[in-house]
């Protein structure tokens, strides 16, 4: 008898070694499913696809923290918070999730939070340059100029390729009034790339501090030739305009702008 029960013991764990096994595969045919309709831009597809991987394991972070990927591409901030919380929750170390949470709390301006993500991976993430470039945004949204330049001085020092680093720096050096760092900056980014909209923005709005609204005109309308639909350009034309007394072309780019980025100031 103690044989036979021993038998029934051995068959139940093989069973069950089975039956983990196919839950196993069917999850991750759920997730490579939901990562081929996320490269071919079907976002419902995805979304449904991770949500059948997690109804197998409700424990699978990999498929949380892509959920909340998808929910960031199509809008949803707010879901993609909640997905990357669910995925830290089940696995505190995956890095991955910290930094896009910290991207999704970037973009509805709760930059404290985003450092503080930002701060718990920085020694083992792998993208350092990413990192300090991701701090550097979050302190130019809090106006703390100082820090944000030390992080993209930081990021240019990982990586002199990046021409958002060099336009953001110019930005914060813009802000602090170091008119020449900035044009510097900015010239290295268009011998990057001479179709870098948020240059000629720059270079507009610096004509605009000496009032040469000329050549401040001439920057914004070449930005506006790369990139018609660019909500901050047509706002700073807009300004150009009034300070034209130019009432109707101004209205007409503020309020073009303001259809497009409802929360452009």
């Amino acid at each position: 008898m103690r044989k036979l029960s021993f038998l029934a013991f051995i068959i139940l764990l093989h069973f069950f070694g089975c039956g983990e096994a196919r839950l196993n595969q069917k999850k991750k045919h759920f997730l490579h499913k939901g990562n081929l309709s996320y490269k071919e831009k079907m976002y419902r597809d995805a979304i449904r696809y991770y949500r059948e991987a997690i109804g197998v394991d409700s424990s699978f972070a990999q498929a949380y923290n892509n959920l909340g990927i998808v929910y960031f591409r199509t809008g949803k901030i707010k879901e993609a918070i909640i997905a990357y919380d669910k995925c830290i929750d089940i696995d505190r170390s995956f890095a991955d999730a910290y930094f896009n949470r910290s991207n999704a709390n970037f973009e509805l301006g709760n930059y404290h939070k985003s450092l503080i993500d930002l701060n718990l991976i920085i020694t083992e993430y792998a993208d350092k340059e990413a990192i300090h470039f991701s701090k550097g945004l979050s302190f130019l949204g809090m106006h703390n100029y100082d820090s944000a330049d030390i992080e993209f001085s930081v990021a240019l020092a990982l990586d002199s390729s990046n021409i958002e680093s060099y336009l953001n720096l110019a930005s914060v050096k813009f802000y602090q009034k170091e008119y020449k760092a900035s044009k510097e900056l900015i010239d290295k980014s268009l011998s990057l790339d001479s179709n870098a909209v948020d240059a000629y923005n720059l270079l507009g709005l610096m004509s605009l501090t000496t009032n040469e609204l000329d050549q401040a005109l001439q920057y914004f309308n070449k930005g506006l030739s790369l990139e018609l639909n660019n909500a901050f350009i047509l706002n700073n034309r807009g300004f150009l305009y009034l300070e034209r007394n130019d009432m109707i072309k101004a209205l007409a780019d503020i309020n073009e702008s303001m259809i497009i980025n409802a929360e452009n100031p």
